[in-house]
């Protein structure tokens, strides 16, 4: 399967699934972002999981930390085959799985159940429900542990540790005790705090223009959180109350126009607002359905409430011309 029709086929399973999607219709670090009720996925669609870098992970992350979403990479292989359905992948700390297994999850209501890690496949188990089951039989963890051919203090982890174990021996416990004890995998949920406290911010220092540099020093000296990215059809994403999708340039191009038409969708979606910030004397109120506001009107900007302003006022415009 290729990348576009592998693409086409996550949008028309999300679509199925009752969600809005909107596509990034450039090369970046996700290819969807989709929203249904508090759900959003920021999604990332790669043949190769093994291609999936840093740099895309680091966005999807940020992404997701700013806009409360779920990273997700959709694919069809690694370097040792095929992705296996019900199984969850992970690279770079983001959860990777089949199109298959995106089909079960939202169509079909069937979460994955399985963990690819190093040195096989994975499961966690409910257990309370294995030692309740266990001695609802009258069953020691010794003579269970013996059945199944591990230690006690295996069978005591299961029960009180909350640990991954291996397919063949949640297979065999199943198989004595005649009951389900796998708890499925909840892929769709905000990322572990630990993990976003991990995920050291992108500087502003490291801006790829002068331009861009100086614009989100602006914005930080006005008062907002800025969240630089690395890939994507925008430059930063803005907090303060609300979140800000910024995009930063010096001429007005296709490309441009582009970018602002990806980003008037994602903002749609994500219900977040969006600007593009330009230097020019003069543009365009509106791209889009996209707010322009220059790099002088930002720099005479006292604060946060007046660059909100703008932007609020120029989105009204934009709203009576269509």
């Amino acid at each position: 399967m290729e990348k576009e029709e592998l693409l086409d086929s996550i949008k028309e399973t999300l679509k199925k699934s009752g969600f809005e999607v909107a596509l990034s219709r450039v090369q970046c670090s996700f290819d969807i972002v989709a929203r249904r009720n508090l759900i959003v996925l920021i999604v990332k669609a790669l043949v190769n999981l093994d291609t999936f870098s840093e740099e895309h992970a680091w966005d999807l992350k940020i992404l997701s930390k700013a806009l409360k979403a779920t990273p997700l990479v959709v694919g069809t292989k690694t370097k040792l085959g095929p992705i296996e359905n019900s199984t969850v992948y992970s690279r770079h700390g983001v959860n990777c799985i089949s199109l298959e297994t995106l089909e079960d999850l939202f169509i079909q209501g069937n979460p994955p159940l399985v963990y690819a890690d190093r040195g096989g496949f994975f499961v966690e188990v409910d257990g309370g429900l294995l030692r309740e089951e266990r001695e609802k039989r009258g069953m020691s963890i010794g003579h269970l542990a013996e059945l199944v051919g591990v230690s006690k203090s295996s069978i005591y982890e299961f029960e009180n540790v909350n640990k991954r174990i291996s397919i063949e021996s949640v297979l065999k416990i199943e198989k004595e005790l005649d009951v389900g004890i796998t708890k499925p995998i909840y892929i769709i949920k905000l990322m572990d705090k630990k993990e976003l406290e991990n995920l050291k911010d992108n500087s502003i220092e490291n801006a790829k223009s002068d331009l861009e540099k100086t614009i989100l020093v602006d914005l930080s000296n006005k008062g907002f959180e800025v969240f630089p990215t690395k890939r994507t059809p925008f430059n930063a994403l803005l907090k303060e109350r609300e979140i800000l999708i910024t995009g930063i340039t010096n001429i007005t191009t296709h490309l441009f126009e582009k970018k602002a038409e990806i980003v008037a969708s994602i903002s749609d979606i994500t219900e977040k607002d969006a600007m593009f910030v330009v230097d020019a004397k003069k543009t365009k109120k509106n791209i889009k359905g996209v707010p322009i506001l220059t790099q002088k009107e930002i720099k005479s900007s006292k604060d946060v409430e007046d660059i909100l302003g703008l932007v609020h006022e120029r989105k009204l415009e934009g709203n009576d011309q269509n």
